[in-house]
Formats: structure tokens, C-alpha cells, sequence
């Protein structure tokens, strides 16, 4: 992939974005059973895949984070970049 140049997924993600609310407003229009099967994951009170989502995102926002500070750096060099990102996020330190 040349640089610069945004992969087919990421070139249309907003598409894919409203392309999966379509299909889980259709699904709960025409497949009202679909509903039931979330709740098979519960444990307790606890729905399961809502408990290790947040888990898996983390570090991918944590790489953003990352990459963003970088980015500021080179862009302004001039301004707070890494520390601003330690005060804000001292569990984000970027690497020296």
C-alpha cells in the first residue's frame, strides 16, 4: 500500500458503520427471537461480552494515543506534546 493512500475497508468505514446499524435494525425488526440470544451470555447480572469488549479496546486506543502524540510532535514541535499526554493519561506514557 502506497503512503497516504487509505485501504478499501478504511476508505468506506462511515459505509460499513451504517451498513451494520441497518442490519442490527433489521434484525431486531424481522428476527425478534435474535434478541433473546445476548442474554444466554449473562452470568449473574453481568452480560459477558459487554465485560471483555472494553477489555479488547483498550490497547487499541492506548496505540492511538501513542500515535497521536507522535504525530503532534512532529507537527508542532513547539508544543506540550508527551507531557500533556501524562498528565492527561499517566497510564499512556509514550515511549522515550
Amino acid at each position: 500500500m502506497s503512503r497516504g493512500r487509505l485501504s478499501f475497508l478504511d476508505h468506506y468505514l462511515t459505509l460499513w458503520i451504517f451498513l451494520a446499524m441497518a442490519a442490527g435494525i433489521l434484525l431486531g425488526r424481522y428476527a425478534p427471537s435474535f434478541n433473546t440470544t445476548p442474554n444466554a451470555w449473562n452470568v449473574g447480572t453481568t452480560n459477558v461480552p459487554l465485560a471483555i469488549g472494553p477489555l479488547l479496546e483498550v490497547p487499541i486506543l492506548i496505540g492511538l494515543v501513542n500515535v497521536s502524540l507522535r504525530l503532534r510532535k512532529r507537527w508542532f514541535p513547539e508544543a506540550p506534546g508527551e507531557e500533556a499526554g501524562v498528565i492527561c493519561c499517566p497510564a499512556v506514557e509514550p515511549k522515550r
